[in-house]
């Protein structure tokens, strides 16, 4: 099933639920507690509002509450009210079974993962994992040694996360860029992982660009869904770091981008 369509299905009722004038706001402040609910433990409204001080979002514990009772309804979050303070955590699905071989590539991948992406996200990846790479063997069987890297970027967790939810559910993002704090009205398509940057891939006026997400200031998550172009595979983009010899002048470039970037016409992909 398409994410569109999926988003569709799963969270229509969530859509009319915040589909006033405010809906905007209210919708990407609910995906970012989402997003901060973990797997592997229960968290209380008042750790939330912390974490969302700590990213410089203000609201109150009964905003936040309401927020957690729509996630509830609407999310497969569950919440524990045997005690006060509540406690939520996202539910954990029934245990896979799988071959010694299979933990160990899991290891293998986690331990990649790791490798490739900032310090910062090692516990979203954990989390992430947790239903597949939980085991009764409580030792670490695998690692990776990689050449150090001393260009690993550091990325900002809520321009990273907020990608994320757009990518998913294929809603229209305004992005702000770093170098000239423009805005810009874009349809997120993807993220790639190359030389040990992230590069965000979108359309914007029938051309599919690909950029840094270190260019990125800020993001604003719409309720505006897209379609996602038709056989389109990001296995055809090149990133700004595989076309910086392509690029002979500035007219190569968009002038509301940061530089370097690369664009396609939709036409082209096609």
């Amino acid at each position: 099933m398409p994410w569109g369509e999926l988003a569709r299905s799963k969270f229509g009722g969530l859509m009319s639920t915040v589909s006033n004038r405010k809906s905007s706001l209210h919708l990407e402040l609910i995906f970012e507690i989402y997003s901060i609910i973990p797997t592997s433990r229960k968290v209380t409204a008042r750790e939330i509002q912390q974490l969302l001080t700590d990213k410089h979002i203000e609201r109150s514990k009964r905003t936040i509450q309401r927020c957690l009772d729509i996630i509830v309804r609407y999310f497969e979050v569950e919440k524990d009210d045997r005690s006060i303070p509540y406690g939520y955590c996202r539910k954990v699905k029934a245990t896979l079974i799988f071959e010694p071989r299979e933990y160990l590539l899991l290891g293998f991948a986690q331990s990649a993962l790791k490798a490739l992406l900032p310090d910062s996200y090692h516990a979203v990846i954990d989390n992430a994992l947790t239903p597949l790479t939980a085991t009764s063997v409580p030792q670490k069987r695998v690692d990776i040694r990689w050449p150090p890297f001393d260009n690993i970027k550091t990325y900002d967790a809520t321009v990273f996360e907020t990608l994320c939810v757009a990518i998913y559910y294929q809603r229209e993002v305004r992005l702000t860029w770093v170098t000239n704090d423009s805005l810009q009205y874009v349809k997120p398509l993807g993220l790639i992982l190359e030389h040990h940057q992230l590069y965000l891939t979108y359309l914007h006026h029938a051309c599919i660009h690909s950029v840094a997400i270190t260019s990125v200031k800020s993001v604003y998550l719409t309720t505006y869904e897209f379609a996602y172009p038709a056989n389109f595979q990001l296995t055809q983009i090149k990133t700004a770091y595989q076309a910086m010899p392509l690029l002979k002048n500035k007219s190569d470039v968009s002038s509301n981008e940061p530089s370097p970037s690369y664009q396609y016409n939709i036409k082209e992909i096609e």
